[in-house]
């Protein structure tokens, strides 16, 4: 007796297509997420105030932040913390929401994170290279309290060498070091900076060209009103013009000559 063999038959709600269609609109999502919160994250640094509340302070009013009650108390706590070096986190994620909606995947994202969180201290230390101007809201540096605080400390390690070591090798190694780990994490490969390289150069030449062609037509435009100033001002100089009339040769002017009066017929 020929034994029958049964076939399975897997059912599913939704087509193979459908299901990857729905995957990858889910990944590009998560990507707009992190653009998103990007955005959010860059507004509320550049729109902080010192008199809004934190997490260590009370304000009345409404915040000044443009970001909110929360995007005030997150940029007081990044600025305080890592002053200017905060900007590489809004940068990261939006480089990384861009890679992930256009590839839908971001290679090494764990190791990306770490490099991350180890390039913003030594951007803080490196901040401290730069002065601090007058529109600083804050009592530390442009590095924040951890930029101060590690470039204090490598004072004072420098100081226990047996030579003299100026102040400044420590931020200046700082950045050595931060310049790779925030390239990594930026997640940016060579040909994509060769890419954006050549398109700043493009824009940067059609910019350049563009305002030739302005400073060309102004002074086109300069050079035709002066000349046809000019041209007036010779012309209001210049003597009266006279008829040429034979010598010795009355001449009568035109409305002292009596009209002539024609016969009519009858």
């Amino acid at each position: 007796m020929a034994r029958s063999q049964g076939i399975s038959i897997q059912r599913t709600l939704l087509p193979e297509g459908m299901k990857q269609f729905l995957r990858d609109g889910l990944i590009r999502m998560a990507g707009v997420a992190l653009l998103a919160g990007a955005g959010l994250l860059l507004l509320a640094l550049l729109s902080y105030s010192p008199l809004d509340a934190s997490w260590n302070s009370i304000a009345a009013g409404a915040p000044a932040n443009l970001a909110g009650i929360w995007g005030a108390r997150i940029a007081d706590l990044a600025l305080q913390w890592l002053g200017v070096a905060s900007l590489l986190a809004p940068a990261c994620l939006a480089i990384w929401g861009a890679h992930i909606i256009g590839e839908l995947r971001l290679t090494r994202w764990r190791s990306r994170l770490v490099a991350l969180l180890l390039a913003l201290p030594l951007l803080a230390v490196a901040a401290t290279l730069l002065p601090a101007p007058e529109i600083w809201p804050l009592r530390a540096g442009l590095g924040g309290v951890i930029g101060d605080g590690l470039s204090a400390l490598a004072g004072l390690v420098l100081a226990l060498a047996p030579f003299k070591v100026p102040l400044l090798v420590a931020p200046a190694l700082a950045l050595a070091l931060a310049a790779p780990l925030a390239l990594f994490a930026l997640g940016v490969r060579g040909d994509q900076w060769r890419w954006a390289g050549g398109n700043l150069w493009r824009a940067g030449g059609a910019v350049l060209a563009g305002a030739r062609s302005v400073l060309a037509v102004a002074s086109g435009w300069l050079g035709a009103g002066r000349r046809d100033r000019e041209a007036r001002f010779d012309l209001d100089q210049a003597p009266p013009l006279r008829r040429k009339t034979a010598r010795n040769a009355s001449v009568t002017p035109i409305w002292d000559t009596p009209p002539k009066l024609e016969a009519k017929r009858v």
